[in-house]
């Protein structure tokens, strides 16, 4: 196996910068670029160094471990020791995730790799490495923006059931402090639902004989305007015993309110 310099340099530069931005984003922690690449490039370095002096592959797993707890040290400002603690951890998680992607591509396409001590063969191409970098990179960064998203809003949603012509669907909405829409004429509070659940209302005949009307409301980006229609009610579950509201009407929004399908209503703010 020929393992040349320039791709352990650019190698451990660059999958190091990475696994400590994913390490501090996913503990929430300052992430300025500056000291997190001084600290890969600390850890390149030591990189180059290491197979110099033969170690076991035991005492080479000690040495790594420490390495990896000294790079996330360096990689920038830590308010207490419980951040820095996670931190730490969370770079070890993602170096084992790295890891664990880069040897099943290898042992796929049937390639040597050595995951201690990250060598292969010399006929791999870097692009090849650093492309399973980037992804392993965008994938888990993404995964790590819908988990704190979900948590975030979590406190918010509540399940719902509307009722229209006697017939019922069960959603969840959330409860949002920008959507305070009234009814102009009779004060109802009004609800916005997704295209999804317009057409679902539609096909169960939940607006048949009801008299729809335009709404002109202004937002930041100018006047808009929606259908809205009037509910027989609509309970919100906060607990195990529902808040039943009679007087309110819904509005069909353009356009779907959350990628990952978390909610299907924006609650009035009086509905908190």
């Amino acid at each position: 196996m020929e393992v040349y310099i320039e791709y352990v340099i650019i190698d451990n530069l660059v999958i190091d910068f990475l696994l400590l931005k994913l390490a501090r984003k996913s503990v929430r922690i300052e992430n300025k670029n500056l000291p997190i690449f001084l600290s890969a490039c600390l850890g390149s370095a030591i990189a180059v160094l290491l197979p110099l002096f033969n170690l076991s592959n035991g005492f080479l797993y000690v040495v790594k471990i420490i390495l990896g707890a000294l790079l996330a040290l360096l990689s920038g400002k830590f308010k207490t020791i419980r951040e820095y603690v996670l931190c730490f951890h969370a770079f070890l998680f993602f170096t084992f995730l790295f890891g664990g992607a880069t040897a099943a591509v290898f042992y796929f396409f049937g390639k040597d790799f050595n995951a201690l001590d990250f060598t292969y063969n010399a006929e791999i191409s870097l692009g090849v490495i650093l492309a399973i970098a980037f992804s392993v990179f965008f994938l888990s960064e993404r995964i790590i923006m819908k988990i704190y998203r979900k948590r975030e809003i979590a406190p918010f949603i509540r399940k719902c059931e509307i009722e229209a012509n006697g017939e019922k669907i069960r959603l969840c909405g959330l409860v949002d402090s920008g959507n305070r829409l009234y009814h102009k004429k009779t004060g109802a509070p009004i609800i916005l639902c997704s295209p999804k659940i317009a057409e679902n209302m539609r096909n169960k005949g939940m607006l048949l004989g009801k008299d729809g009307e335009v709404m002109v409301f202004s937002t930041v980006s100018g006047k808009s305007a929606m259908q809205i229609y009037k509910l027989e009610k609509i309970e919100i579950y906060n607990g195990q015993h529902p808040n039943t509201i009679y007087n309110v009407m819904i509005g069909f929004s353009q356009k779907d309110f959350s990628d990952d399908g978390e909610y299907d209503l924006i609650l009035n703010s009086s509905m908190a």
